[in-house]
């Protein structure tokens, strides 16, 4: 019996004649009593209203003329059972795909004698696709060779579904990652923290290993994606991303401001795709990270007085300071839109600061130190910086007035006398 619907039973006996009423009792509810019908003389029709009851046990009682004890038919009534369109997987992988309707439904799965249990349930198309995990290796299955999978039901119900094996999907090893400068262009002022930096400026270069197959396929490719995929490109032996260092390695290399422009950032990730479209799991890459250009370190003599730093996008550093450990430090509003800002003043020309893109790390800045010759007291106080900066103080402040040349015989600044009387 499926619930959500009124279900009819059919029931054979001696003589239908003899039936008095007939109730039914839906889980712990009251008995209420059924219509039913006698289409001959041994057989009987009872509609059960099961179009708003729920799931569980079913007690039927059919009372006949002269007995006080009914005959008692239970039965179970089960939600719409699950619909199963396939069982689908790669050899040697760990995760299945079930699709179908009432997926929720499954408690598990059996292939070859491989156990699978469900993971995650996701809705495409107004049809379940179920993630199930394989408790054992599934390396043994052979790709297009038949298989069936007897899945059960929460209930206790078993259904059978096809299963499809493609071949294993790509696998790759990460051997080493590294950026390469520009020759052409002066060295970057920033040092980073961490290797898994990856300054979008720089040229990515980094080596593949192949475990599945043993060899590159010359029609395979790489896929290099933002951790949400809103960045993407693929790489290919013909477009010169790919080069073969050998039958079983090969060099992937990539500029990130010309695959994915300025506003890439964030955990980029990498996997292979086979020729057939089949693509391998994500390999973490690293982060890619955008650089303020700095121009400029303006700074007093005296160490304890701040600095002015000046550059471009300075919104893309969250915070500064004269120390690793950021004590002090100075923070820059996310919406900054200067092109100066006061920073701590540097030990021996070095600043830290964290970018906005990786915050976690602490990243090296050195720049030569050029010095404000007068009055250091003019640059503002050690504060967050406002959107609109006040501008830079000049490199020298303007002399005083030059004081009005003495008369002859009298000293600069003092006050002339009339001369003595002759006493002759």
């Amino acid at each position: 019996m499926v619930v959500g619907r009124d279900d009819t039973l059919h029931f054979e006996g001696q003589s239908s004649a003899c039936v008095e009423k007939v109730e039914v009792q839906l889980r712990d509810d009251h008995p209420i009593p059924l219509a039913f019908k006698s289409p001959k003389p041994d057989a009987l029709e009872v509609t059960v209203p099961l179009k708003d009851a729920g799931t569980g046990t079913v007690r039927v009682f059919v009372y006949q003329f002269g007995q006080a004890k009914p005959d008692r038919i239970a039965m179970v009534a089960y939600a719409a059972a699950a619909s199963l369109d396939s069982l689908s997987l790669n050899s040697g992988d760990i995760v299945a795909t079930l699709k179908g309707t009432r997926l929720d439904e499954v408690a598990s799965a059996q292939v070859s004698g491989i156990t699978l249990t469900p993971a995650t349930l996701n809705r495409a198309e107004n049809r379940d696709q179920l993630m199930m995990n394989a408790a054992g290796s599934t390396a043994n299955l052979q790709p297009g060779k038949s298989y069936v999978a007897l899945v059960e039901l929460k209930d206790g119900r078993k259904l059978s579904t096809p299963v499809d094996v493609d071949p294993p999907r790509p696998e790759v090893a990460l051997l080493s990652k590294g950026v390469q400068a520009d020759t052409e262009a002066p060295p970057s002022a920033v040092q980073l923290g961490s290797p898994d930096d990856l300054p979008v400026e720089g040229h990515l270069v980094f080596f593949l290993q192949s475990k599945v197959p043993q060899n590159f396929s010359r029609d395979e490719k790489v896929e290099v994606a933002g951790e949400d995929t809103n960045f993407d490109t693929t790489l290919t032996l013909t477009d010169g991303g790919l080069m073969l260092e050998n039958a079983h390695t090969a060099m992937a290399s990539l500029q990130p401001l010309t695959r994915f422009g300025s506003s890439a950032f964030g955990p980029v990730h990498v996997r292979a795709i086979s020729a057939d479209g089949a693509a391998g799991d994500w390999l973490p890459l690293g982060t890619l990270v955008r650089l303020p250009g700095f121009n400029q370190l303006r700074c007093p003599r005296a160490i304890s007085k701040p600095c002015m730093l000046s550059g471009s996008n300075l919104f893309l550093a969250a915070s500064f300071a004269a120390a690793p450990d950021f004590g002090n430090s100075t923070n820059v509003a996310p919406e900054f839109t200067g092109t100066q800002i006061v920073v701590p003043h540097p030990v021996n020309g070095t600043l830290y600061l964290k970018l906005r893109d990786d915050p976690a790390t602490v990243q090296t800045l050195t720049l030569p130190v050029t010095l404000i010759s007068q009055s250091a007291s003019q640059l503002p106080a050690m504060k967050p910086p406002s959107a609109n900066p006040e501008p830079a103080p000049s490199e020298s402040p303007a002399a005083p007035p030059a004081a009005p040349p003495a008369e002859s015989g009298t000293a600069p600044g003092s006050t002339a006398q009339p001369p003595a009387p002759n006493p002759n």
